[in-house]
């Protein structure tokens, strides 16, 4: 997931090329499942629109907008150890391609946004390399 330097870009899929941008730190509440996700080049958190709505942008906003419900999403671990972050507040839209069913064909826009969890689909799951998730 790739992101421009201007507020209110949007993330898109893109090849890994381990840039700064490409990087994001995760802000875990346990107590409360959630996250914040804040990208290493912008220092901006990804948000988004809080409305059930599939193909909803997400998009990235300045630090002092973190403590916002709509920079807040709830995470998910499965057992292959996969996370999927869905809105907070709403644990039917999870954050991913907006075309998961064309993702799953291989003919996926690279367009990221918020779109509901139909079939558990994997284009809404993110592989994490690191312990923060587990206690």
């Amino acid at each position: 997931m790739d992101i421009s330097t201007k507020e209110g870009a949007e993330p898109h899929e893109a090849a890994c090329d381990v840039s700064r941008s490409q990087q994001w730190e995760l802000l875990v509440d346990r107590a409360a499942q959630e996250v914040r996700i804040r990208n290493y080049a912008t220092g901006m958190f990804l948000t988004h629109t809080g409305q059930p709505t599939d193909g909803a942008p997400a998009r990235q906003r300045r630090a002092s907008d973190s403590p916002a419900l709509t920079a807040r999403w709830t995470y998910f671990l499965d057992q292959s150890g996969l996370v999927a972050f869905a809105q907070k507040g709403n644990h039917l839209y999870f954050l991913g391609l907006d075309d998961w069913n064309g993702a799953a064909e291989g003919r996926a826009p690279p367009a990221i946004g918020t779109t509901a969890n139909y079939y558990h689909s994997p284009s809404l799951r993110f592989r994490y390399g690191d312990a923060a998730f587990r206690g």
